[in-house]
């Protein structure tokens, strides 16, 4: 995803985001994420052996990110 919130897909396809618009992503690694949308993502890592605890994570944090985001 680039400054101008276009993120262009491996098979170079082209999504516009609007400003309004704001993505999760949700991976097991970051095997193939360039530095570039590395660099304008928040990071949050969840050790496997806490992932049955990710429920609780998601109650607890994603409405305080999603506001920081969206301010």
């Amino acid at each position: 995803m680039d400054d101008n919130k276009l993120l262009t897909l491996v098979n170079e396809e082209r999504i516009h985001l609007q400003d309004y618009c704001s993505l999760l992503f949700e991976v097991g690694d970051l095997k193939y994420a360039s530095a570039a949308t590395v660099s304008r993502c928040g990071m949050i890592y969840v050790d496997p052996e806490n992932l049955d605890q990710l429920d609780l994570l998601y109650d607890r944090y994603t409405t305080n990110i999603l506001k920081f985001y969206l301010s």
